[in-house]
């Protein structure tokens, strides 16, 4: 039924955009762009984000884009010598007077944010607190897992499960609270079951990660109701190639756990048809500590009786491969690509006790366990993005994901968990009048559960999500005005259960940003959030392990409401940028698991139950330029985040 319901409203979509596909005009946005001393930036690159168009620069700085719709447009314009400038330009006749852009030589100047909004926008002119992270800065700290290479940036820390597994947890909130994306669509992994379970997404791959900090269920659905991640990754080319082909080959080693790290990435094309595909493989061992892991253990040196876990972490090991190949056709006004890719990877579960008491209090020892994951995924995407002056474009991203992964003990298999799921996500971008604008849009997903064997604490389980929402934007001066509101309705079944569950809710928010001259910009946020239960939280029943817990749902749950208020001062002057943001979160029925101080199959009882929950907080972080010249860079970055919860 979901399926059906999001193709038609794609088929709306489509109509309606259909009209204005001829609808260009002589309208274009010419300008120049120069250093801080005025000479030209003969080596720029500028990106027209908004339509995916490139140009370069001539002899004397210019640049134009021609055959534009009436409007504005948001411009990239990088240089490797002189820095780059993120600028919202307005069209103009083509035989106009052009802007001058000045590039900045700070390589922290702005970024374009595609996750806070169904449209691109500026750092500066988003309302919500976030995070971005490219380039080198990405290069630099990608980790064998998500929340590792993600534990450094404000608001965010890991929920850490050994060097394999560990998840992003933002301002305090995990799990099913934060959702992780890919490309705009869910993940399709078991990370929210447990935090032994790791995330599917390969963070070498991406070629940027997005982190909105805060409620964004009005634009990805109830389990979005911390924060969001979406990491971006090249897998479905959206440009052109004005080279033959471009990408990288990579090898990186480590010492603490013998660590050998070998990628790729390559893109090529011809014409209006371009290809890409990845790979990677990465192998580390135990890691090196200085001492035991277990403080309980007897603290013996190495060589010493019962002292054989001296100086590593046991059983902390990571094997991974992962690879993708994907094409896309790509024309004036849009592109339509698929891709396909997969992920293994084996890695152990530290912290297990290497021996347990047998009989007569005799230590036996226990095996070691690790988990064995497989997944794979076919990716569609379609974008047509050169519409008229009421319908600017329209996007369709498609996924769908095979999952499963084994846990073991030692060789032995002891549970098998399997999540079948697909995602389809529909954006229509409009313009009703030159200060009022946004996005209509679909979502639909479906998720199959199951766990299979001695630790299957959860019921087999089938989901249902379907969400339709709407995203408007008003600029008035230095004013814009961010309003929001989602439907959203969720069904759960449980295999055995004599009928299932309904959720239906509404979330809203309204956003203010107010900047002045690009220097300095205030944004304030007040949101209204709905989160639904989970299966886990509904129907589990069982013993788990990694938890060290037998876990007990609760189907009377009711959905997890949340108010939420935040303010972001950013700050651009001179050598210094920096932002600083204070939030507070009240929550309604906070789902969590509560000790009842029971044992069943020699582990403590949790069950899941609601209670009201407040999260305050802040997040500030600066950036100081020290020295600049051409592609040398230095500067001093200082951060700090504080969560209180109750």
């Amino acid at each position: 039924m979901a399926v059906c319901r999001l193709l038609a409203v794609c088929g709306v979509g489509w109509a309606i955009a259909s009209p204005a596909l001829m609808a260009q005009s002589g309208a274009a946005i010419v300008g120049r762009a120069v250093n801080n001393r005025g000479a030209p930036a003969t080596d720029a690159e500028v990106r027209l984000v908004d339509l995916g168009l490139r140009a370069e620069t001539d002899d004397d700085g210019w640049f134009r884009f021609e055959d534009l719709a009436p409007g504005s447009y948001l411009v990239e314009i990088s240089s490797p010598r002189f820095g780059r400038s993120v600028q919202r330009l307005t069209t103009g006749p083509v035989t106009g007077e052009g802007v001058t852009v000045v590039l900045e030589p700070l390589r922290e100047l702005d970024e374009v944010v595609v996750s806070a909004s169904p449209r691109a926008l500026r750092g500066f002119e988003t309302a919500q607190a976030l995070s971005v992270l490219s380039g080198s800065d990405l290069a630099s700290r990608a980790a064998a897992s998500l929340g590792e290479t993600l534990a450094n940036e404000p608001g965010v820390s890991s929920s850490y499960f050994g060097p394999g597994a560990s998840r992003p947890v933002i301002r305090g909130l995990g799990g099913d609270r934060v959702r992780v994306l890919e490309g705009g669509v869910g993940a399709g992994d078991a990370s929210t079951t447990s935090p032994d379970h790791a995330v599917s997404i390969e963070p070498r791959s991406a070629q940027r990660i997005e982190i909105v900090r805060g409620p964004a269920t009005l634009l990805y659905g109830s389990s979005a109701i911390g924060g969001v991640v979406n990491v971006i990754d090249r897998r479905i080319p959206s440009e052109r190639l004005y080279t033959l082909a471009t990408g990288y080959v990579e090898g990186l080693g480590g010492t603490v756990a013998n660590e050998m790290t070998g990628s790729f990435d390559l893109t090529t094309g011809a014409g209006p048809l371009v290809a890409h595909v990845a790979g990677l493989r990465r192998t580390t061992d135990d890691y090196a500590i200085p001492g035991f892991a277990d403080a309980d253990r007897p603290q013996r040196g190495p060589g010493e009786a019962d002292g054989g876990g001296f100086g590593r972490l046991e059983n902390s090991f990571v094997e991974t491969s992962s690879g993708d190949v994907g094409a896309s056709l790509i024309w004036d006004t849009g592109y339509f690509g698929v891709s396909y890719g997969g992920l293994d990877s084996r890695y152990g579960i530290p912290g297990q006790s290497p021996t347990e008491s047998g009989p007569g209090g005799a230590a036996e020892p226990t095996e070691e366990v690790s988990i064995d994951l497989e997944t794979r995924r076919w990716d569609v995407e379609g974008v047509w993005r050169r519409g008229g002056e009421l319908v600017r474009g329209v996007k369709l991203r498609f996924g769908l994901s095979d999952y499963q992964h084994v846990e073991l003990e030692g060789a032995e298999v002891g549970t098998t968990f399997l999540n079948d799921s697909w995602e389809g996500r529909l954006e229509i971008d409009h313009q009703i009048t030159e200060w009022l604008g946004g996005a209509i849009g679909a979502q639909a997903s479906s998720r199959e559960f199951e766990a299979i064997g001695a630790e299957a604490f959860v019921l087999p389980t089938a989901s249902d999500r379907f969400g339709v929402f709407a995203f408007e934007e008003i600029g008035l001066g230095d004013t814009r005005a961010q309003i929001g509101v989602r439907f959203e309705h969720q069904s759960t079944d449980g295999r055995g259960l004599e009928s299932g569950l309904d959720h239906t809710g509404f979330s809203g928010s309204l956003g203010l940003n107010w900047s002045r001259d690009d220097r300095l910009a205030l944004g304030i946020s007040v949101a209204r959030s709905v989160k639904f239960p989970t299966a886990e939280e509904l129907f589990s029943n069982g013993p788990h392990l990694a938890t060290n817990a037998f876990e007990v749902g609760n189907p009377r749950l009711v959905d997890e409401s949340a108010s939420s208020v935040d303010a972001t001062l950013r700050l651009r002057e001179g050598r210094l940028t920096g932002a600083f943001t204070v939030f507070m979160n009240r929550f309604e029925g906070f789902i969590y698991e509560s000790q009842t101080g029971d044992v069943r199959e020699g582990l403590r009882v949790f069950a899941f139950e609601q209670e009201d929950a407040t999260f305050v907080g802040y997040e500030a972080e600066a950036e100081l330029e020290i020295f600049h010249r051409e592609n040398h860079h230095v500067a001093l970055l200082a951060f700090s985040d504080y969560v209180r919860a109750e």
